[in-house]
């Protein structure tokens, strides 16, 4: 597959060793989304790299620019535009401090095939009821098998967690994925975009939503993208992976900090998949569906403003 790795970041010294870790060649394609007014620090990399700023998405979507949010890791959403826009086969998302697990793999290349593995990876709708041979009943060849759209991988030392629930974090202890493809039909999970790929098909239901400074909800929007996403691809029919590959995760944001943008996002999050989950939907396409949820969302004042940048992502992508 032909992917582009899109990095959010605001920190030039975790970009950096970011960059320095990961070995990249001149084949691999990099957009750096830079949450800054401005372009602030050069990088020095083989891959093939996009560095942009508010400036750059200001002057390429105007009056539409208002979409991608600022001072979050939303923004990343501007660099998954820029990527359905080259015509990239799919999208590969990184946090600046995730890094490569070298007994496993020391090139970005191994961790991108190791991604794109899942994605080719066909869950069937037929489970067997025996090991290591054939129960009567099963198909032999027509099992039902469903396309992969999305692959989450997972994080080693420091996992992705809420606020209150990092306060009874153990840094001692090792956590592991709690399950390795596929997520089932009409589960929901929580998506991470720190370590997360997805086919160029799946784009226009992968906006990471309206969080940030100018909002009331942050760090949930990929969290909600994930919700919505997974109501879309269990109505058509497709399927999610998640449990590998691990990156490294090594630092932690601080849980203050976090807890204070989290407080009314951790609320609104026990209703948000309700409301989803109990949609109707009709469309046979990714955009019909992204369309129907949006037109129902909540008649409030942030559902209101999420409902017109979800159109218009969906027409900036057409």
């Amino acid at each position: 597959m032909n992917t582009a790795l899109v990095i959010p970041t605001i920190r030039e010294r975790s970009i950096k060793e970011f960059f320095k870790k990961w070995i990249f060649n001149d084949r691999h394609n990099v957009i750096l989304v830079e949450d800054n007014p401005n372009k602030s620090f050069e990088i020095k990399t083989e891959a093939h790299l996009t560095h942009v700023s508010w400036k750059e998405i200001d002057e390429d979507l105007k009056d539409k620019a208002w979409i991608i949010p600022r001072k979050t890791d939303c923004i990343r959403s501007y660099g998954f535009y820029l990527a359905y826009k080259e015509n990239y086969d799919a999208i590969l998302t990184l946090d600046d401090d995730c890094y490569p697990e070298y007994f496993l793999y020391s090139n970005f290349d191994q961790f991108l095939k190791l991604h794109i593995a899942n994605l080719n990876f066909q869950p069937t709708k037929w489970v067997s009821t025996i090991k290591e041979i054939k129960p009567r009943g099963l198909p032999f060849k027509n099992k039902g098998e469903r396309k992969v759209v999305i692959n989450m991988g997972f994080w080693k030392k420091i996992p992705d967690l809420d606020a209150p629930t990092h306060l009874s974090f153990d840094p001692e202890r090792e956590y592991e994925a709690n399950f390795l493809m596929p997520v089932p039909p009409n589960y929901y999970y929580p998506m991470s975009g720190m370590n997360l790929m997805f086919i160029r098909e799946a784009s226009p239901m992968m906006y990471f939503l309206l969080m940030g400074r100018d909002y009331k909800y942050d760090r949930f929007g990929d969290i909600w993208c994930g919700i919505i996403s997974k109501k879309i691809c269990d109505h058509l029919g497709l399927s999610v992976t998640a449990g590998s590959p691990d990156v490294i995760h090594d630092k932690a944001s601080n849980i203050w900090a976090n807890l204070r943008k989290e407080t009314e996002a951790l609320h609104e999050n026990e209703f948000f998949w309700e409301e989803i989950d109990e949609m109707k939907l009709m469309g046979n396409s990714v955009i019909d569906c992204y369309k129907e949820i949006s037109n129902q969302l909540p008649d409030t004042e942030y559902y209101k403003k999420l409902k017109e940048a979800m159109d218009i992502w969906v027409t900036i992508l057409s």
